[in-house]
Order: structure tokens, then C-alpha cells, then sequence
């Protein structure tokens, strides 16, 4: 059985024939390689600072907690370049393997359609994944996350050994509270 797929250009035929292979080298260049080495270079520099332990002060039980916490950290960080990398490649690869590879409209099948959704799903996806991986790897975050989440379906104040949490007005702008019974406030 034969089988047909429609390829929809979004480059308009009177364009000069380089154009759509410099468009695509292009956003290569500036959507995902140039993001890639800067935030690879600055999350790299931030996680070698927190790797550097010799100018962390206080003693020495403490100072091991603040190692592997900056690990933990460095390793978060590095982590976001990794998903920045997988999230944004597919999409890339596919342009410029459709718009560099003599035969790409004749060789275009289901597995290159796959594989251009997916690419267009990752993309978008990728502003998802981070807070994820952030919960997963960081303790504060995941605690945080939970106490606003937790805090917003009234379960925060039913805890045992927590305050209420008591939303406050004032103008016009909300400010969250935990009392305790054991807290004096003053007004």
C-alpha cells in the first residue's frame, strides 16, 4: 500500500535557495548552541564555586553538611544544562537534517515525523522538567513547594506541631502568617 506524507515548507518558494539552510544554521546557532554555552559555561563556573570548599568557615561536623549540600546543588545546576541540551536537540537535529541532506523530502517518513513532534514537544517541555528536577533533587525546594501547595488547600494548619496559616490584607496585598497558640502578637 502506498502511503503519502504532506510537507508543509514555511519558507515561501521566492526566497533565494539559501535562505531556508541559513535560517536554520542560524537559530541552530542562536536558539540552542549559543543559550547552551553560555548557561553551560555560568552553571559550570557556579558549580565549581560551590565544589571549592576551602573557604567555607565553622566546624567540622558542619562543614561536611555544607559539602555535600553544595554538591547537591552543583549537581541540580548541572543537571539543568543536561535537560536544556536533550529538550532542545531533537528539534535542531531534524531542521538541519531536513534542510542539509540532499534527499530529506524523499526520506521523510513516519519515523522523521516522530521524531519532529517529539522534538516540538520537548521544547516545550523543557520549562516543565526543570521545577521537577528541582524538587527531586533539592530538599528545601521540595519542602517549600509542598508547604505553599499544602498551604493552599487549607491542609498546612491541620499538621501536627504547625501554626494555622492566616492570610493578612494589607493594601491590597496578601501576606501569609503561621501563628502558633504559644505566639504573642502585637499590633
Amino acid at each position: 500500500e502506498d502511503k503519502s506524507i504532506h510537507i508543509c515548507f514555511p519558507f515561501p518558494e521566492y526566497l533565494p535557495l539559501w535562505y531556508p539552510k541559513a535560517n536554520v544554521i542560524l537559530k541552530a546557532l542562536v536558539y540552542y548552541l549559543l543559550p547552551l554555552l553560555v548557561i553551560g559555561t555560568f552553571y559550570l563556573l557556579m558549580a565549581l564555586h560551590l565544589l571549592a570548599a576551602s573557604d567555607m568557615p565553622g566546624e567540622p561536623g558542619v562543614f561536611h553538611k555544607q559539602i555535600r549540600t553544595r554538591r547537591k546543588v552543583a549537581k541540580v545546576v548541572l543537571c539543568f544544562v543536561l535537560i536544556f541540551a536533550v529538550c532542545f536537540l531533537p528539534n535542531h537535529v531534524f531542521l538541519v537534517w531536513f534542510y542539509f541532506y540532499p534527499n530529506a523530502s524523499q526520506q521523510f517518513n513516519d519515523f522523521w515525523l516522530y521524531f519532529r513532534i517529539t522534538g516540538f514537544c520537548l521544547g516545550f517541555l523543557n520549562s516543565c522538567f526543570n521545577p521537577i528536577a528541582l524538587y527531586c533533587v533539592s530538599g528545601t525546594f521540595r519542602k517549600q513547594y509542598n508547604r505553599h501547595l499544602f498551604c493552599c488547600c487549607g491542609l498546612e494548619g491541620t499538621r501536627p506541631g504547625r501554626g494555622s496559616v492566616r492570610s493578612v490584607w494589607s493594601n491590597g496585598s496578601r501576606y501569609h502568617s503561621t501563628v502558633r497558640a504559644t505566639d504573642n502578637i502585637t499590633l
